[in-house]
């Protein structure tokens, strides 16, 4: 059969409607999308987290919206016309479902984003959000081919009792999990300790386990139930600046003035450097005891979190070490004297 056979057939309005509509799919996919996603790059991070959602999507969709309504002017028969039409009903809802489910993905993204650009959210709560909008999306295609789902809900009431059992530690993870996340207390991006001694960032919480990054960046997999029931130090709770206290000993014919303020311009310097901006916390300079060898003090900085302490303290240590060999201040070795008794009968 030639194509001008389909023509004489009826499939002219058929193929102009399914034509049309690919055409007009392609241009809002490629042309229109792009001009509002422009418009709205930096205004609206919502617009923004939805139109980069449907491009690519927004073709097929168009395109199958355009198939269901140009069966009705097909010449198919209606065994043909009602099966076609109940796929295209099956796409369009996979397709919608899974554009509505990553909207909300990129949104919970968005509100959790850092001013470094850093993405501080929990995959658990994206696992849920896919798992909700994939039952969602089930229940609507089983009505839409008229399939009864209570003898399926009857059955997974039961099927429920004995995977609950078989899951229980899987299962006890997750509510901890939940429960961690719903207290507010922990969240990606907090520095903290455990009772055992391991500390590091949380990198995520899973429907399994927490991860923790280590200063070195290996990861810590701790059980979420591990964590619920833990002591645990939160370094960024409150606050996520932190003083760092460095001691140092000078030698005892040392300058204490001149000592003074070297180490209070140097540390100065250092703690502007690693905050990234001019801060208005002082560091604190304090003499604090006479040793057998030196005079002792602490120079205490602000550092901008748990982890960056360390970058601070090196780069003090460098700092006012070059500065004490500029200005001729010692930092002495620890000095024993040892006295050798004779043996009276020698």
């Amino acid at each position: 059969m030639v194509f001008a056979d389909y023509l004489h057939e009826g499939y002219l309005p058929f193929l102009i409607i399914l034509g049309s509509s690919l055409l007009f799919g392609f241009i809002l996919d490629r042309f229109v999308l792009q001009i509002f996603l422009n418009r709205f790059k930096e205004k609206d991070s919502i617009a923004q987290a939805v139109i980069s959602v449907l491009r690519g999507k927004v073709t097929f969709i168009v395109f199958f919206i355009g198939l269901y309504i140009a069966l009705e002017a097909s010449p198919l028969s209606p065994i043909a016309i009602k099966y076609t039409a109940s796929v295209c009903v099956i796409i369009l809802i996979v397709l919608f479902t899974r554009a509505f489910s990553q909207i909300v993905i990129n949104a919970i993204k968005n509100a959790n984003e850092d001013i470094t650009g850093a993405v501080k959210t929990y995959s658990i709560i994206i696992n849920l959000v896919r798992i909700v909008f994939f039952c969602i999306g089930l229940l609507i295609i089983l009505r839409t081919l008229d399939i009864s789902i209570t003898p399926m809900l009857t059955a997974l009431g039961v099927a429920s009792l004995a995977v609950a059992l078989a899951l229980q530690d899987t299962l006890g993870n997750l509510f901890s999990g939940i429960s961690v996340i719903a207290g507010k207390r922990l969240k990606p991006g907090s520095y903290v300790k455990l009772e055992s001694g391991q500390e590091g960032i949380i990198e995520d919480i899973s429907w399994r386990s927490t991860v923790l990054r280590e200063s070195n960046a290996n990861r810590i997999i701790v059980p979420n139930q591990k964590i619920a029931s833990a002591i645990i130090t939160n370094y960024s709770l409150t606050e996520e600046h932190i003083l760092v206290k460095l001691p140092v000993g000078i030698a005892y014919d040392s300058d204490l003035e001149l000592v003074t303020s070297v180490v209070l311009e140097e540390a100065a310097k250092v703690q502007d450097e690693v905050l990234g901006e001019k801060e208005s916390f002082e560091p604190i300079f304090r003499y604090t005891a006479f040793t057998p060898s030196s005079i002792n003090f602490v120079i205490i900085a602000k550092a901008p979190d748990y982890n960056r302490q360390f970058i601070l303290t090196d780069k003090l240590i460098r700092a006012i070490h070059k500065r004490f060999i500029l200005e001729k201040i010692d930092i002495p070795f620890p000095v024993q004297t040892v006295i050798l008794k004779k043996d009276d009968e020698l």
